[in-house]
């Protein structure tokens, strides 16, 4: 039953007080029509009332434009008490954040997890956005705990395994549902990478602020870059950039103060806010650029991040960029990253993979060709190339990730491209894509986390298939020594 509205003006609707018995004051709905259809459609409009029953109430239940129903208070519901006579409604102020059991592993930012028990307010974890489905930071603003008599096991189809309480939102289809009811069959959102776990970098200095003019070591201390340690806040995000740079930046010159990196929109618009975060302004420009193959003209949209910055130049370069033409310049892995702890070297690998490793494509539509990242160095320095390689190799052996040899490709007089490929089998793509990943390079993030929950559905199939075989040996047996008893 839909509580009876008073139109107060376009955008404003009232449920009069008189519409239950306890009601203290009016509540007021703030939609168009358009959004007070789809309230009428669930329980949004009767709680808005029963808000409006509270004790110590103030004026008016409101229930703004994006109310939806909630546990009893509307989501999107606000109430304002009076400071004596009034309640804290749990239902106002989210109690279902603190839903999941110790031990249940949060995503955070930077790629690492953590116990839901240790994060802290003012951190960050990872959340999908309802309404864009996209995943994002998120400031955690409050951590509540509450003793809880019933836990729910909820498991998916590719294995994926969840615990928490009845009332704990899960996304599907068709919006939020408690978990209590979800019934066998229902679809769910799940976010496959699963990233690798936290570790407290040891405290070292990386740059001290000696290695710059004065005129630059003043701006990066300005911006908290300076002395650059191994615990500065702003490292991740460095790692990330470093990384992306490699496979694909560059700087206008020696003398120029350009540095420019090279992806798509999506991408680049994520590395901005990073940039940002920094304390730097960057831009981003695309353009339609046209090119002409075997008298074949094709089309593209090609994309730049311009940091027009003589600091931020300088300290890319002190940390290990290439400061010239990549394929004239000898350069292998920072010997600092190599020494930092694996979520760290991911954010690393995460970046060079976003600009230079093969996205994830299958050969027959069920067999993945191996990733691989290749790199161009001209004649003379072709062993710097396969140095470069291997500290790549080294790295992924590190998060259980294998590689094949190093294969040398399109070798001319001048020139030797090298090409580092990742084994293809199942579990190693699964460790690649949900361990590591790619940074700034949205695509390739949503191609492999798709293709993580298809391999993992894939194995189960090929293990049930093994079983089903292994028992079909066995009857059979059995069936031959009943008969020759």
């Amino acid at each position: 039953m839909v509580p009876p509205l008073k139109k107060i003006s376009d955008y404003v609707w009232e449920i009069p007080k008189g519409y239950k018995p306890c009601m203290k004051v009016p509540a007021r709905i703030f939609a168009d029509e358009t959004l007070l259809e789809k309230m009428k459609t669930d329980m949004t409009l009767e709680q808005a009332a029963n808000v409006a029953c509270l004790p110590g109430i103030y004026k008016y239940s409101i229930a703004l434009p994006d109310a939806h129903q909630g546990y009893g208070f509307p989501v999107g519901g606000v109430a304002a008490m009076d400071m004596e006579q009034g309640v804290v409604s749990p239902g106002g102020i989210g109690y279902d954040i603190n839903c999941l059991p110790p031990g249940t592993k949060v995503l955070t930012r930077f790629g690492y997890v953590v116990p839901i028990e240790s994060l802290i307010k003012g951190g960050e974890l990872i959340s999908i956005d309802r309404s864009t489905k996209v995943p994002k930071p998120t400031k955690i603003k409050l951590f509540l705990w509450r003793r809880e008599n019933k836990l729910m096991v909820i498991r998916t189809e590719s294995g994926y395994l969840l615990k928490a309480s009845s009332d704990h939102p899960v996304l599907t289809p068709r919006g939020m549902v408690n978990a209590g009811e979800l019934r066998v069959g229902d679809r769910v959102a799940l976010y496959p990478f699963e990233g690798v776990p936290y570790e407290e970098p040891p405290n070292k200095v990386i740059l001290s602020g000696n290695e710059f003019p004065e005129v630059i070591a003043r701006e990066l201390s300005k911006r908290g870059l300076l002395p650059l340690t191994t615990r500065n806040p702003k490292l991740p995000i460095l790692l990330k950039l470093l990384g992306y740079f490699i496979g694909d930046g560059s700087f206008n010159g020696v003398r120029g103060k350009i540095t420019a990196f090279y992806g798509s929109r999506e991408g680049l618009e994520e590395m901005r806010r990073d940039i940002e975060e920094l304390g730097y302004k960057a831009n981003i420009y695309c353009r339609v650029r046209r090119v002409r193959i075997n008298g074949k003209e094709t089309e593209g949209h090609e994309c730049a991040l311009h940091v027009s910055s003589r600091s931020f130049k300088a300290l890319l370069i002190a940390l290990g960029a290439p400061p010239g033409k990549k394929t004239h310049i000898p350069f292998r892995v920072p010997s600092w990253v190599m020494e930092l702890p694996l979520w760290m070297k991911r954010l690393f690998l995460a970046g060079y993979f976003g600009a230079e490793m093969s996205k994830p494509i299958t050969i027959n539509g069920y067999n993945f060709e191996q990733p691989h990242v290749t790199i161009s160095k001209v004649r003379e320095l072709e062993r710097s190339g396969y140095d470069f390689l291997n500290d790549i190799a080294k790295m992924l052996r590190e998060f259980g990730i294998e590689t094949n040899s190093i294969q040398k490709i399109y070798p001319s007089n001048d020139r030797v491209w090298l090409r580092l490929y990742i084994s293809s089998t199942p579990e190693n793509l699964i460790r690649l894509w949900g361990r590591i990943g790619y940074e700034y390079n949205p695509e390739r993030r949503r191609l492999a986390n798709a293709a993580i929950v298809w391999l993992r559905l894939k194995e189960k199939i090929i293990n049930l298939r093994s079983e089903a075989r292994q028992l079909a040996i066995a009857m059979a047996g059995v069936v031959m020594l009943s008969q020759t008893s």
